[in-house]
């Protein structure tokens, strides 16, 4: 059985590649966009009643800079993040309902780690600071309808990677405290 794990141990380690400062999924001249959907995170609402939470669609532009921190470089970039969230109650004859819509804009920086021998994997950190746009509305049948739009910092962090199929197009997946805990799309670069 031991043998069984260090050869999965082993075969995994090799599928990232060893390590060399030679070729780069990411680098000063880089430019990628990302695109894809997430589910849960930030921005969910939990309710009684039939709660509903759309899939996040998330757009990330980032460039590659000059800026080399450790074995990775620096990526600046922005951001844009849409989901929407609702739920209906019915108790007593009484019924509820509430409905979120959120967009969100930003600025997001990136970690790249660029030791991988691997030229089609990118693994990365992020950071992403910007603003939401929420609109709120509340309507009962009992109690008055409300209706808000408020504007409020929004910040997150995740760790993902990127694999690219051919030398422009790949899929990415993302991990972490954002607008979604679980984000997967496609990842272009240009």
């Amino acid at each position: 059985m031991k043998n069984r794990y260090y050869s999965i141990l082993a075969a995994v380690m090799l599928s990232f590649g060893t390590m060399s400062a030679s070729a780069q999924a990411f680098s000063s001249e880089s430019l990628h966009v990302s695109a894809g959907f997430g589910i849960g995170g930030y921005l969910s609402y939990v309710s009684y009643g039939n709660f509903t939470n759309s899939p996040a669609l998330f757009l990330a532009v980032e460039k590659g800079t000059n800026i080399e921190l450790g074995p990775g470089t620096v990526g600046i970039g922005g951001f844009a993040a849409y989901k929407t969230a609702g739920y209906t109650y019915e108790y007593f004859g009484i019924t509820d309902e509430a409905h979120w819509t959120n967009a969100v804009v930003g600025a997001r920086g990136g970690w790249h780690l660029n030791t991988l021998a691997n030229e089609k994997l990118d693994l990365y950190g992020a950071l992403n600071l910007g603003l939401v746009f929420q609109s709120y509305k509340y309507t009962s049948s009992f109690y008055t309808e409300t209706s808000t739009k408020s504007n409020f910092l929004y910040y997150s962090f995740s760790v993902g990677g990127k694999y690219f199929f051919t030398d422009a197009i790949g899929a990415f997946a993302e991990l972490g405290w954002d607008i979604a805990y679980l984000k997967a799309g496609v990842a272009i670069s240009l």
